[in-house]
């Protein structure tokens, strides 16, 4: 009869991966980990920021200050960032260009915090997130919307 300890399995060595699905969680899990923070406070930076979004589309010209403080991936400016996370959601696709699209960081991090889905085709966008001005596509490339809803 073999003994106890040569039925017993063998322990796994500390950070082996026995599974597929084991190998997607913690590449997920250290990808999450490494992301930029989202807003410190998320209701008060939203906020905060929504008025000077809604005080700057009142006021065409005008310069209005973002004051949250947000975490930002490389290749997104702060204040883009902050409005991102105050008007982007799980509704609302977003097209970047291509020098957004360069890093893989700025789609990861609004899909993780925005839950906003990052789309290919521009006419079906509801914001697009420009890097590079000087190549920005024809604004025909983007939805129209209409008299009643400006906003399709």
């Amino acid at each position: 009869m073999p003994s106890v300890a040569a039925r017993l399995p063998r322990p796994r060595r500390r950070g082996s991966i026995s599974t597929r699905w084991c190998a997607v969680r913690d590449d997920a899990m250290t990808t999450i980990a490494e992301m930029p923070a989202g807003f410190a406070d998320k209701v008060l930076s939203a906020q905060s920021t929504f008025r000077s979004v809604m005080d700057a589309m009142a006021r065409p010209g005008s310069v209005q200050r973002v004051a949250a403080s947000v975490g930002t991936p490389a290749g997104l400016m702060r204040g883009a960032a902050a409005i991102a996370l105050t008007l982007f959601d799980h509704d609302t696709p977003i097209w970047l260009d291509a020098a957004m699209s360069a890093t893989p960081d700025v789609a990861r991090w609004l899909k993780f915090h925005a839950s906003a889905p990052v789309v290919e085709d521009s006419s079906i966008a509801s914001f697009a997130l420009i890097g590079d001005a000087a190549n920005l596509p024809a604004l025909e490339c983007f939805a129209f919307g209409s008299g009643e809803y400006p906003d399709r």
